[in-house]
C-alpha cells in the first residue's frame, strides 16, 4: 500500500480521494476507493467465492481474478439454482487486446456441470 501511495504521491487514501475528485470523475471514485481498500486489506487476490449473492461481491471476487491481468481472458461461472458456485473455469485467454470466443465450447463445458446458471466475464487490460 506505501509503494502505491508514494506512487500517486499521496499521503493516504484521503488525499487519493480528494485527487480524484478534483478531475471530476465520480462514477468510478468508488470502484477506486473499494479497489484501493481491497488492496490495503491484503484481500487483492483472494478467492472465496462460493455462493453470488450480489453484483458487488461478484464483481470484487472477478476483479480480483482476472481484473489485474495483462492479457484478455473469458471465463465462465457455474452456479446452482441457489446461485452456489458449482464451478468456474477460464476457457479462452488472448493478447492484449483481443480473445477468441468459442460459443459451441461454451454450450459444450456447461452442460459437462448440473448448472441453473451461467456468468459470463471477461477484462480489458
Amino acid at each position: 500500500m506505501k509503494k502505491i501511495l508514494k506512487f500517486l504521491k499521496c499521503k493516504d487514501i484521503d488525499e487519493v480521494v480528494t485527487k480524484i475528485k478534483s478531475y471530476e470523475i465520480s462514477e468510478e471514485l468508488e470502484q477506486f476507493k473499494e479497489l484501493m481498500t481491497t488492496i490495503a486489506k491484503g484481500n487483492i487476490g483472494k478467492k472465496d467465492l462460493t455462493t453470488v449473492k450480489g453484483k458487488t461481491e461478484l464483481l470484487n471476487y472477478l476483479r480480483s481474478d482476472i481484473g489485474f491481468k495483462n492479457t484478455e481472458e473469458f471465463k465462465v461461472i457455474y452456479l446452482s439454482s441457489s446461485n452456489r458456485l458449482i464451478g468456474e473455469e477460464t476457457l479462452f485467454r488472448g493478447t492484449i487486446d483481443r480473445s477468441v470466443v468459442y460459443p459451441r465450447l461454451i454450450v459444450e463445458r456447461a452442460l459437462k456441470y448440473p448448472t441453473k446458471g451461467i456468468i459470463f466475464a471477461h477484462n480489458h487490460p
